[in-house]
């Protein structure tokens, strides 16, 4: 799955940067909804992120991710964050494959898309 995203003035953390908490959300937020694409709901278990450059208010973020193997429940993931050419953020998850309407309560599923 890909994406793209510009740094907005709200998101600062340090001067003329993004927050890294906010990256980690869209990291997590990326990841876990990787495997709603096969109508697989998932939480986040572990989520791991290395901040290679910092990344300045008003760039265009490129991101990408994939779910690289699945053992049991688990769904084992990987993301890239790049502006242009250079990665800026990697992360890598463990997300636990749930039943949505047990975990969240009757009608999550649906609420999901997830079923009928």
């Amino acid at each position: 799955m890909t994406g793209q995203f510009v740094v907005r003035p709200e998101l600062e953390g340090g001067p003329g940067v993004i927050h890294g908490g906010v990256l980690a959300a869209i990291f997590d937020e990326l990841q876990g909804f990787t495997g709603m694409l096969t109508q697989m709901a998932a939480v986040t278990a572990h989520l791991e992120i290395d901040y290679h450059k910092p990344i300045p208010l008003g760039a265009t973020v490129d991101l990408d991710c994939a779910v690289e193997g699945k053992v049991g429940r688990k769904l084992f993931t990987t993301a890239t964050a790049k502006i242009g050419d250079q990665l800026v953020a990697s992360s890598r998850g463990i997300f636990v494959v749930i039943d949505p309407d047990r975990h969240y309560g009757d009608g999550a599923a649906r609420i999901l898309g997830m079923s009928p």
